[in-house]
């Protein structure tokens, strides 16, 4: 039996070496769908249309995660597809909020989502997607508020988030990212420099 244990662990862990992206959203997403389900079997009182609606969104997001990260490993389009999966995660997250939100039940701790995608972008270590995804996650943000007028007032606080957001894309992450890429370039000069 301990034998078993260790095999599963160690593909678990071998996996989310070998994809950490996939690995990552299949636990955030993964435990939001199990914690759905915890939801509406607890307070059965909830509609079952909302909850299959909140269902097969979470579900989908695990599809397009999937696929693009199937699509990521074909040689050339590396960089397309991993924006092209970081900017539907902006659209899902926008998606997911906007059907889980109400004026009785604000978004709040959800919207942290969106520098989490923004962050996420830095993984890839190329600064145009992560300018890219910021602009994505920043255009999602503005179209939930559309989405949802009633969360609108105050616009301060909202013009506040998209800066924030902005300046995570534009300046911390994108400056993360090219100072880990001017490293990584020194110290590959440097062992081409040893090994000749």
């Amino acid at each position: 039996m301990l034998a078993n244990s260790r095999t599963w662990m160690e593909r678990i862990r071998r996996f989310g070496r070998r994809s950490p992206a996939l690995a990552a959203h299949l636990v955030t997403i993964g435990l939001m769908l199990v914690l759905s389900q915890f939801q509406f079997a607890i307070f059965q009182s909830a509609d079952s249309i909302y909850h299959l609606k909140v269902s097969l969104l979470l579900l989908g997001w695990i599809a397009t995660s999937l696929l693009l990260n199937r699509i990521m490993v074909v040689k050339g389009v590396e960089a397309i597809s991993a924006t092209v999966w970081l900017s539907s995660d902006a659209i899902f997250l926008t998606l997911v909020i906007a059907l889980l939100s109400d004026p009785l039940h604000p978004p709040g701790p959800l919207l942290v989502g969106y520098p989490m995608i923004v962050v996420g972008g830095g993984m890839f270590f190329r600064e145009r997607m992560v300018l890219l995804v910021a602009s994505v996650s920043n255009l999602s943000y503005v179209g939930l508020l559309m989405l949802e007028p009633y969360l609108v007032q105050p616009l301060f606080k909202h013009a506040c988030f998209v800066l924030i957001l902005a300046c995570m894309g534009g300046g911390c992450v994108t400056y993360t990212v090219r100072r880990v890429r001017f490293l990584n370039d020194y110290f590959d000069s440097r062992r081409t420099n040893e090994g000749s």
